[in-house]
């Protein structure tokens, strides 16, 4: 191509773009009748090239199946096989989607919470209870008014402890009660002349100086009248017996109740009118007890403060005796209960006084078998002593024992009595003290884990972990066996 002449005119441009097709004959725009020809010759040939036949005489007007599908304007089967699968994996047909349809509600058919979600456009609603009282107590929950009556507080027992001793800054001579304990111990006179004479006592000395002895004496009564002797009424016939000679130095009655400083019996019974009584009752009713006075409250007395018999009760009333006040003790105690009466409602007995009633105390434990008879128990007295310190409910609670079962070669249960109070119930199966002392006393030399158990008929055992009492003592050999332990728990 590169031998063609220069194009000079737009058809030499033509012919020299179809001789080297630049550009792409086909994109080439004829603007004569003679260009027309020329685009013709050059894409489809001269004559004797088979010209196709065009779409409106049934041809295609195409020489290959591209073209013949392009200018029909459909898609080969490829393209077709491609769509179908397209549209198997994208759309349903109408059985399926029939099918589909069924399965699902129609709009008109949905209540009125399926579209707006409202708990509220709901119907039958369930009642919600909004306060704890309209639920069912299962979990035995306690109220605040039973936790306050039933139990003390942290800072309120904080506050009882603070007050309190701990046993360890306690000295020796709180434990033993020995008077030989005490520090600084005064000394003691033995004789009386190590004593200050202040009460004037005379020695045999002073005696002799200022008192006749008895020869004396024996001889001064000499010829005098003995004191026996009497004299009649008439002989005395003027005159009254001063009261320094045991008279009463008066003619008249008053004016002898005058000189002796006496009460006459009216007078007396005037005055004791106006006194509060003392009496003892038995089988008494606290509420009938609106007469001002002390009283002691015996046996069988309902509506006592405590419980039980024997209290020192004192009545006082108002000076218009519209109320009553009753002030009762329990014995032996300082346990102290006040109420009052309005009207004819007695109030209920609130216990006055210190709030904590403390008590330091020993008590003396022993080793019971569980198991059959035959068994004996020996104790060394020098190691077997317990100590208990309380605050209200509350027990502190120390053991040391030294003891040895005998009789028997097998092993058996066996629990420690005598504890100094019954632990409180509350539904608690056991209360756990911690163990701090155990030697040769248990089978195979277990140690326990820790802590002993008390159970509610107030018998300790061990436990280990195969749970209560899984633990057995020793009943044999000839070693002693050692046991100690403390912890608090709550009495009845």
């Amino acid at each position: 191509m590169t031998n063609l002449p220069e194009p000079v005119s737009r058809q030499d441009k033509l012919l020299h773009n179809i001789a080297d097709e630049t550009p792409s004959i086909e994109d080439l725009v004829p603007n004569c009748r003679e260009e027309v020809y020329l685009k013709y010759i050059a894409i489809n040939g001269a004559a004797k090239k088979e010209i196709p036949l065009k779409i409106e005489h049934g041809g295609t007007e195409a020489i290959n199946p591209e073209q013949a599908r392009e200018n029909l304007g459909v898609y080969s089967k490829s393209e077709v096989d491609t769509m179908v699968t397209d549209l198997s994996e994208n759309y349903y047909n109408k059985s399926q989607t029939d099918n589909l349809l069924n399965l699902k509600a129609n709009t008109n058919d949905l209540s009125q919470v399926a579209t707006s979600g409202q708990y509220s456009d709901l119907s039958g609603l369930p009642d919600i209870p909004s306060k704890t009282s309209d639920l069912t107590n299962d979990s035995n929950f306690i109220s605040s008014s039973e936790l306050s009556e039933n139990y003390y507080n942290k800072a309120k027992t904080d506050n009882l402890l603070n007050s309190k001793a701990n046993t360890n800054d306690l000295s020796q001579v709180a434990i033993s009660g020995q008077y030989s304990d005490l520090s600084g111990l005064p000394n003691i006179p033995s004789k009386t002349s190590d004593l200050i004479n202040d009460s004037n006592f005379v020695s045999n000395s002073d005696l002799s100086e200022s008192c006749y002895n008895k020869t004396q004496i024996d001889n001064f009564l000499t010829n005098k009248a003995n004191s026996s002797h009497e004299h009649s009424a008439s002989d005395i016939t003027s005159g009254t017996l001063p009261v320094s000679r045991g008279g009463t130095g008066a003619t008249t009655e008053s004016s002898a109740r005058s000189n002796l400083s006496v009460y006459s019996k009216s007078e007396t019974d005037t005055l004791l009118s106006s006194k509060a009584p003392y009496e003892i009752k038995s089988s008494t009713d606290f509420n009938s007890m609106t007469t001002p006075g002390l009283y002691t409250m015996r046996s069988s007395s309902t509506n006592s403060p405590s419980g039980g018999s024997y209290h020192s009760l004192i009545v006082l009333k108002s000076d218009t005796g519209n109320y009553v006040q009753q002030l009762a003790v329990k014995e032996s105690t300082t346990q102290m209960y006040l109420r009052y009466l309005s009207g004819s409602n007695w109030s209920d007995w609130s216990q006055v006084g210190s709030s904590s009633s403390s008590e330091f105390g020993t008590w003396s434990p022993t080793i019971g078998i569980e198991g059959p008879s035959g068994l004996t128990v020996s104790y060394d007295g020098g190691y077997r002593y317990g100590i208990y310190y309380t605050v209200n409910r509350l027990v502190y609670v120390s053991c040391h024992i030294k003891f040895q079962i005998t009789s028997l070669t097998t092993s058996y249960y066996a629990s420690i009595y005598n504890l100094p109070f019954i632990p409180r119930g509350d539904g608690i199966d056991r209360v756990s003290l911690n163990c701090t002392e155990c030697l040769n006393a248990l089978e195979n030399n277990v140690i326990p884990r820790g802590h002993l158990v008390i159970n509610q008929d107030s018998h300790i055992h061990l436990q280990n972990e195969g749970g209560y009492m899984a633990v057995r003592w020793k009943t044999a050999g000839g070693d002693y066996q050692y046991l100690g332990f403390s912890g608090c728990y709550l009495k009845s």
